[in-house]
């Protein structure tokens, strides 16, 4: 048990059925389901899913963007985060990756 509150936990699965990474069923047997199989989905995009700005290079509004010294160093390392978590849920099951 990690005691995470059920707000927190409604944000995360709200988060991820905004995405299309989970969807639900309502009832007695129901409860949250993956809309892809572990094979196909990429931590890259569940993280993405719940914190949308993680490593941004340029954060939607920023005023200095064109100007910016630091743009390319932040989108390297955007870019080097990304592909460092471009693996599947199954491969890190496997824990292969």
């Amino acid at each position: 048990s990690r005691n995470l509150s059920f707000a927190f936990m409604q944000r995360i699965v709200r988060s991820l059925r905004i995405a299309g990474i989970v969807d639900s069923v309502r009832g007695a047997n129901g409860g949250y389901y993956l809309r892809a199989s572990i094979s196909e989905l990429q931590v890259i995009d569940i993280i993405r899913a719940v914190e949308p700005e993680f490593v941004s290079a340029c954060a939607s509004g920023c005023k200095v963007a064109d100007s910016c010294k630091g743009k390319g160093a932040m989108q390297m390392i955007e870019k080097r985060v990304h592909d460092a978590l471009h693996f599947s849920i199954a491969t890190m099951k496997e824990g292969v990756c």
